[in-house]
């Protein structure tokens, strides 16, 4: 009796979840499988390892999010602005270091003013 090499798709599946417990990356786990990048990053989104695009190449773990909460302070020196601009105006003055723009600062100015 000889060895064969199953191909089933579950079999793939679970090699491809092996390989990366292992810690190997994407692009070596492709190469291991023989089946394309993106078809390891699904299998490895669709069982919960995060797995995110730089570039166009598939990575394993997580993104750091660009989302910055807004803070107590910032939302009250924009709750005191009588329009958008004066929201926009206000905002910059006080974090003049802040890398919110204008746009983010007129949108907390519309949301504050209906919770007034």
């Amino acid at each position: 009796m000889t060895d064969t090499l199953s191909t089933g798709w579950a079999d793939v599946e679970a090699a491809i979840l092996a390989d990366s417990a292992a810690g190997f990356t994407v692009r070596q786990i492709a190469a291991r499988c023989g089946w394309g990048r993106q078809a390891v990053a699904g299998v490895l989104a669709r069982h919960g390892m995060p797995v995110y695009s730089v570039g166009g190449a598939f990575v394993r773990g997580r993104q750091e999010s660009r989302f910055v909460r807004w803070t107590d302070e910032e939302k009250a020196v924009v709750r005191t602005a009588t329009s958008r601009a004066d929201a926009q105006r206000l905002y910059r003055d006080a974090f003049p270091d802040s890398k919110r723009g204008p746009g983010a600062a007129a949108r907390m100015w519309y949301t504050l003013r209906g919770t007034t």
